[in-house]
């Protein structure tokens, strides 16, 4: 078990009550001269104005010096904004003089007022330094579970610091030598917070181990610390006794960065009223802690509510403030009292809290300082529900953090743009204290990384505190198929014999999808038409592709006749459009050129094959005008067929006595049947439904007629 309480401290007692009172003059005279030093907030929209003749005679008038940024250290544009200034000049004459100004510079308040929370009075002249705080808050048994972690740095914002301390040397990680202000308070409040230990001299500190970061006294090193990655910040002073909002966007912006904050509560005179708020120990987000005396007291003189320090609804919590062992320059150690203490104590204290478990985040950092704590409702009914949860037991604290689960829980979403190289994965990580940071193995550092090919990505996680998990996911990136393909297109205007044949270039699994319901890679028996072929492949990627078989048009036959004479016979002059030359003529009295010639009157049909074998009939009727003048229309046999279109049966009627040889085309040119037909003839045939050319040749006279037959 580690050391704790007096080690070495045996001065003279000239020699310590010289620096006693040595100490209580510099904090006297630090407290005064920072109080003449206040000065004002402004928001500045544009800094040109600095530069313009309206405000170089509004700094001349009333005397404007130390302007500067006040908040450089911040990241919200909002706080960037605001400036400081200090002139001898009242809110009133600023506010004022600002007027013409309106909507570049706007009056926000009076600057903090910067102010150490020591206790002058409340020291202890005893050559012996009496050290309780450690034992009361069981310091030793926490210490037995960590002596904390150099990792975890506590920064201690203050007046100045003697960085050559015994208690101090090696502790610091951060320190600006710039610093000329006094030293003594800050240097006991980081000594407190985790001054050496266990090193034969000076005091133990109940943060053990853990490091340190000095800063100055102001809202923007606190700022710069955080952001330099402190992990506790004490404030173990206050700004002014009013609520300020840019002062709270300051501890807001300070917590979403992951800092834990802790402030003294104030110590009673503090804002003229134990009672009072102080700031920024009051503003949210903010751990204050009060004092209380080696019985649980929280009245320095039990039974004198006057020498109680700050006691509120805003107090969280208690820690030894009152006649505390201290060391506030090298060599020099005595007992004092001070809220500036009791936050350090519970600074030391959340870090071993962290040493031990860097995964618990600041919202469980405060209820388990809280639930952990010693009941104090009882020691001091009258400040009941005003000193906070309790009293610290650093013990209890640490072994409740150790027993906390709130390891890193990443959650991974992929998203895929469906080209190579386009994959992405959001990560979001819960536990642990935010903000995190993800660092991946392909270098990239953050939460979406994108331009992503298929593989394996590690990622390492941490959190603010130093909380980690490694951990991996495998990307598929899908890659779009690339494929050529081979169009056959239907032979003929109406037929189904086109096909479409995919051949796939890449090895990305693929379903394809045809706009007609088909699938595979080959689609068959076609007509001509647009085909769509969808390609779906990874996650929801598709790729639509259409594909346009054409076909020749189709067979057109037309023709010009000649009638039969008395003088000459008859011709036919037929001509073919569409299909594909060259063509074959093929007409039903075995004749197989394009045209006919020398023929008798009569319907004649030709059947035109082109060169793919597609095939198209038609009939031409070459007229009888042989000795046409002295027969009438009337004497022209009459032929009918009924009924037409029919459903397979039908009669043919021709006038008594005449005989007809019938045969029955279909329009491709082929005989599907031949009859005789005699008066009227009842047919039965199972014809299949479409459309028949039924040409009649009169036996004696070999007089044609051609009827059109329809079945459905």
């Amino acid at each position: 078990m580690a050391a704790f309480g007096q080690k070495n401290t045996k001065p003279y007692v000239m020699k310590l009550l010289v620096k006693i009172a040595l100490f209580v003059l510099t904090l006297g005279i630090s407290f005064n001269a920072n109080a003449q030093q206040r000065g004002y907030w402004f928001n500045l929209e544009d800094l040109s104005i600095l530069s313009q003749p309206e405000w170089i005679g509004i700094q001349t008038k009333l005397q404007i010096n130390n302007l500067q940024q006040a908040l450089p250290a911040s990241k919200k544009a909002s706080l960037r904004k605001v400036y400081a200034l200090d002139c001898e000049c009242t809110a009133e004459d600023l506010k004022a003089a600002f007027e013409p100004l309106k909507g570049k510079v706007t009056f926000l308040s009076e600057a903090p007022n910067y102010q150490p929370l020591y206790a002058p009075n409340d020291f202890n002249n005893n050559v012996q330094v009496y050290d309780y705080a450690l034992s009361m808050i069981n310091a030793p048994q926490a210490w037995d579970l960590t002596h904390g972690d150099d990792s975890i740095v506590i920064a201690i914002s203050d007046q100045n610091f003697y960085v050559q301390h015994e208690d101090l040397e090696g502790k610091i990680i951060h320190y600006d030598p710039s610093n000329t202000t006094t030293a003594t308070h800050g240097t006991a409040v980081a000594i407190t917070a985790a001054g050496n230990t266990d090193n034969g001299v000076g005091l133990s500190s109940i943060g053990f181990n853990s490091s340190l970061a000095l800063y100055k006294m102001n809202l923007n090193e606190v700022l710069q610390a955080s952001y330099d990655g402190a992990h506790i910040i004490n404030i173990s002073w206050t700004t002014g006794c009013f609520y300020n909002q840019i002062e709270q966007d300051v501890m807001d912006e300070v917590a979403a960065n992951g800092s834990f904050i802790i402030a003294s509560a104030g110590n009673g005179n503090t804002c003229g009223d134990p009672n009072a708020k102080v700031y920024p120990a009051s503003y949210n987000h903010v751990f204050s802690v009060t004092s209380v005396g080696s019985q649980n007291n929280h009245e320095y003189i039990i039974g004198d509510s006057t020498s109680t320090h700050q006691h509120n609804d805003s107090v969280d919590l208690s820690a030894p403030g009152f006649d505390v062992a201290i060391s506030p320059a090298p060599g020099w150690y005595l007992n004092l009292s001070g809220s500036s203490f009791a936050a350090a104590y519970v600074s030391g204290t959340a870090a071993l809290m962290l040493a031990a478990n860097k995964c618990i985040s600041n919202v469980q950092i405060e209820a388990i300082l809280k639930s952990t704590s010693f009941n104090l409702d009882i020691l001091n009914p009258q400040y009941a529900g005003k000193m906070g949860a309790g009293r610290l037991d650093a013990h209890q604290a640490v072994l409740a953090a150790i027993n906390v689960q709130n390891v890193l829980q990443p959650t991974f979403s992929l998203l895929d743009g469906c080209q190579a190289n386009d994959a992405e994965i959001n990560l979001i990580v819960q536990g642990g204290q935010s903000p995190y940071t993800a660092t991946w193995s392909n270098g990239y550092v953050g939460f979406t990384n994108s331009a992503l090919n298929s593989n394996t990505y590690h990622v390492n996680l941490t959190d603010v505190h130093g909380c980690r998990l490694d951990t991996f996911i495998y990307v598929n990136d899908a890659i779009p198929p690339t494929f050529n393909q081979m169009l056959v297109n239907p032979t003929c205007a109406d037929a189904s014999n086109g096909g479409v044949q995919l051949n796939l270039t890449n090895n990305t699994p693929v379903n394809i999808l045809w706009s007609n319901g088909q699938v595979g890679t080959q689609l068959s028996n076609l007509a001509q038409g647009m085909y769509e072929a969808t390609l779906l492949y990874g996650i929801n990627c598709q790729i639509t592709t259409p594909f346009v078989l054409t076909a020749p048009d189709p067979i057109q036959i037309s023709g010009t006749t000649l009638p039969q004479t008395n003088n000459s016979l008859g011709e036919i002059d037929a001509s073919v459009i569409g299909g594909t030359a060259p063509y074959i003529y093929a007409w039903d009295n075995n004749v197989f050129s394009e045209d006919l010639d020398s023929v008798a009157f009569g319907t004649y049909v030709v059947t035109v094959t082109d060169a793919n074998g597609c095939q198209q009939v038609e009939a031409f009727e070459v007229d009888n005008q042989i000795n046409n003048a002295g027969v009438s229309e009337a004497e022209q046999p009459a032929v009918l067929l009924y009924p037409n279109p029919t459903h397979g049966n039908f009669q043919i009627q021709v006038p008594e006595g005449m005989k007809y040889l019938v045969r029955v085309f279909d329009l491709q040119g082929r005989l599907t049947d031949q009859f005789e037909v005699i008066g009227s003839t009842s047919i039965n045939q199972n014809y299949a439904p479409g459309k028949y050319i039924c040409v009649l040749e009169e036996e004696l006279t070999k007089h044609k007629i051609d009827l059109t037959l329809i079945v459905y």
